[in-house]
């Protein structure tokens, strides 16, 4: 039980948006992903950016690989941000719900 409590605090807490807002965050470096690879997401999560930009309009990214980029971005402690396909409020949800 303590565990599970663990993780969906570490969850609900937005890393980028608390860079965002701290007042001496300095400047916040991000990398664009355009490979559709789990791996190269963990590789460059762990690298020290603030946060990795998933691009799925222009990647061969689908939903599941997509998903699977968040939680290897999300392993190294880096935020995500996600670009949608297309400007649906369909697909947009179906990425919020990753």
């Amino acid at each position: 039980r303590e565990n599970r409590r663990y993780v969906s605090l570490m969850a609900s807490i937005n890393r980028l948006k608390a860079k965002l807002v701290a007042a001496d965050a300095g400047p916040i470096t991000c990398v664009w992903l355009s490979l559709a690879s789990e791996m190269a997401t963990e590789l460059l999560a762990g690298a020290g950016f603030g946060s990795v930009v998933i691009d799925t309009e222009h990647a061969p990214n689908d939903i599941s690989q997509t998903r699977l980029q968040i939680m290897a971005a999300e392993l190294k402690g880096c935020s995500v941000i996600a670009r949608t396909p297309i400007n649906e409020p369909w697909v947009i949800k179906r990425c919020l719900s990753l």
